[in-house]
């Protein structure tokens, strides 16, 4: 006979076996998923670019040689001369161009003089502020702080020049100050004095500075450089490759000892360059060519072309700006534009070659390497054609394709890196 207490040992023995199963598989399918969580957070994600349109410039580097017609201003007198404006200015005819001293102790004479001067009219000029009203001081005082604001900001940033520009106005401001408080009662002494210096100053020259002036309307330049007579526009047909090799590596200034400067005649210059003959195999005489000088980008007509047996080209182009480095330079660093070419830009390690159904020309259909990217659309890749115009240095210019299915886009995230990559695989 089964005894009734050993029987109910043995049915709650099993019922805790079982419930130790069940424990211990939900514990399993816990950890299952919570291992399956960590890998899908820490799963690394695809990495993707997306693409924009790009335009992608070639071109050569060299020196352009500046040809135009000059006419060098022979000088009157000797000493030291002077020039008020910046080379390559406009001027008007008749207006000053230069001064020449008859020497460097006449030249400090004289600008001693016109600084004793200009103290002077300073304080002639800050006597109009006596008896001025309380709100005119307010103002003056503004002025002042603000002028004071700005040297000091100056001096702090290391701009010394900007600074010392300033010192006319902070005293004009100071002297306008005093006078506004009726405090220039010693002006009329300091005038006497300035005038008696600049009379003192000038008493001690040898002689009165040569006026230059421009005879007609054109660019100025403060300097000759020897080229004036042979570098012209009416040269161009005989000037060879060699000429302007040596203006580049060696130039001959000793003819550009003399005269105040030169005045430009016209408004035409011409360019000449030497090249490789490989670099300009598109240019031809009559053709219309991109130069870029001083970041600005010129249509420059080609004028002449002489080919050499070296493997060397000449070629001269036609310009009608006589401005800034136009005018007042004889060489300039410039970049002829070879090609441009304008698609989008992809990564070079995004490009693939898939295996896909091609069409023939007849309307057949064959399995071949075709060229694309992988495009992450959400969750799914997709394959995207593409045809490559130019390869650079990390990145292909492809065609821009936006308009075709079935080929890339502007704007689509092309996959950068990645394996076992397939037309229409869930990366998510």
């Amino acid at each position: 006979m089964i005894n009734p207490e050993t029987q109910e040992k043995e049915k709650l023995q099993a019922t805790t076996t079982t419930l130790k199963f069940v424990i211990a598989l939900l514990i399993l399918l816990m950890l299952a998923v919570l291992i399956e969580l960590v890998a899908s957070s820490v799963k690394k994600e695809l990495p993707t670019e997306k693409v924009a349109l790009y335009t992608d410039v070639t071109a050569v580097a060299f020196k352009g040689v500046f040809i135009r017609n000059e006419r060098v201003i022979p000088v009157e007198s000797k000493g030291v001369t002077v020039y008020p404006g910046g080379d390559g200015a406009k001027v008007a005819a008749g207006s000053k161009l230069a001064l020449s001293y008859p020497s460097r102790t006449d030249y400090l004479a004289f600008k001693a003089a016109d600084q004793s001067r200009a103290r002077y009219q300073l304080l002639v000029s800050a006597k109009e502020e006596s008896g001025s009203n309380n709100s005119r001081l307010i103002g003056l005082r503004a002025k002042l702080r603000s002028a004071e604001t700005s040297v000091s900001s100056s001096i702090a940033k290391g701009d010394y020049s900007t600074a010392i520009s300033k010192k006319y106005e902070l005293l004009e401001l100071f002297c306008r100050e005093d006078a506004a408080l009726g405090k220039d009662s010693g002006f009329a002494t300091e005038e006497a004095k300035l005038l008696n210096d600049e009379s003192s100053k000038l008493g001690r020259v040898s002689g009165q500075p040569v006026t230059v002036t421009a005879a007609e309307t054109g660019y100025f330049v403060g300097h000759t450089d020897g080229y004036e007579t042979i570098l012209t526009n009416y040269s161009l047909d005989s000037i060879t490759r060699e000429q302007i090799e040596q203006v580049i590596k060696q130039p001959d200034t000793t003819g550009g000892k003399g005269g105040y400067g030169k005045m430009l005649d016209g408004y035409r210059t011409n360019i000449a360059g030497v090249f490789s003959a490989n670099d300009v195999t598109g240019v031809f005489a009559g053709s219309y060519q991109n130069v870029v000088i001083e970041n600005e980008t010129l249509s420059l007509l080609v004028t002449r072309i002489e080919k050499y047996d070296d493997g060397k080209v000449l070629l001269i182009f036609e310009c009608d700006r006589q401005s800034g480095i136009f005018s007042s330079a004889r060489i300039a660093d410039m970049k002829l534009v070879t090609d441009i070419k304008t698609g989008i830009r992809v990564p070079s390690s995004a490009i693939r070659f898939e295996k896909k159904l091609i069409k023939n020309k007849d309307g057949s259909l064959t399995y071949g390497d075709v060229e694309g990217v992988y495009v992450k659309s959400g969750t799914v890749l997709s394959f995207c054609k593409v045809e490559v115009v130019k390869s650079g240095r990390g990145y292909v210019l492809v065609e821009n394709s936006t308009e075709k299915a079935g080929w890339l886009s502007l704007y689509d995230p092309v996959v950068t890196d990645g394996k076992g990559l397939y037309d229409g695989k869930n990366v998510g």
